[in-house]
């Protein structure tokens, strides 16, 4: 059965329950609706709180979880930010609306239906670079970067991710199924918080996807 929702029922909702906190990513909701988003027949239930499938298996995120990312990450207008599995591409359209037109969104996405079709969705944004790749080993071309925000699970996070954050900047990665961020204090110290009880899709290795390469 469908269910129907509005957008300001489910932002009304998150507020209540402390998921969102900011008005920036209010705005970013506001601005970037879910249900662009979405597949066609499925219009219905973009805003029920839950993810959906998008095809190749894959699914855009719970809003709840992706709020409750963004603002753990805290992007900020001007940062530079590396988006890890851009997949429907609505983070990467809220990422781009944080950062504004001073700041740099580089969204990796390794499945080339899903990238050209978050592509087409936002063509219109000048602040967003898209990469075919799986993003393991992060994307040089562009780093240090002030963020790095992954949308699938891992064993651990990658050490060229690590290397490529910014001193100063903020990873959020599921790890297993807890929630990681790692705050880089200089080149070899690092501050971890976590949060426990996400579900993620795993993080892919292009090895696993017949060796698809960052392009």
């Amino acid at each position: 059965m469908t269910i129907n929702y509005s957008l300001d029922n489910l932002i009304d909702q998150m507020r209540k329950d402390g998921t969102l906190l900011s008005d920036a990513v209010e705005r970013a909701l506001r601005r970037n609706d879910r249900r662009k988003f979405v597949p066609p027949h499925l219009n219905g239930d973009a805003y029920f709180d839950a993810p959906l499938p998008i095809g190749d298996g894959q699914t855009i995120s719970q809003p709840s979880t992706v709020v409750f990312m963004l603002e753990r990450l805290e992007p900020q207008p001007g940062q530079t930010v590396l988006d890890i599995g851009a997949g429907s591409g609505w983070q990467t359209s809220l990422l781009s609306s944080l950062v504004g037109s001073t700041g740099r969104v580089i969204a990796i996405e390794i499945r080339p239906t899903l990238l050209a079709a978050a592509k087409k969705r936002v063509e219109t944004r000048a602040n967003i670079h898209w990469v075919l790749g799986s993003g393991y080993d992060g994307y040089p071309k562009h780093a240090p970067y002030d963020r790095i925000i992954v949308a699938a699970a891992g064993q651990e996070i990658p050490e060229a991710l690590l290397q490529q954050l910014k001193v100063g900047g903020r990873l959020l990665m599921p790890v297993n199924h807890n929630l990681v961020q790692v705050d880089k204090r200089n080149s070899g110290e690092y501050e971890q918080q976590l949060w426990p009880g996400f579900s993620f899709v795993p993080f892919i290795d292009a090895a696993d996807m017949g060796g698809v390469n960052n392009q």
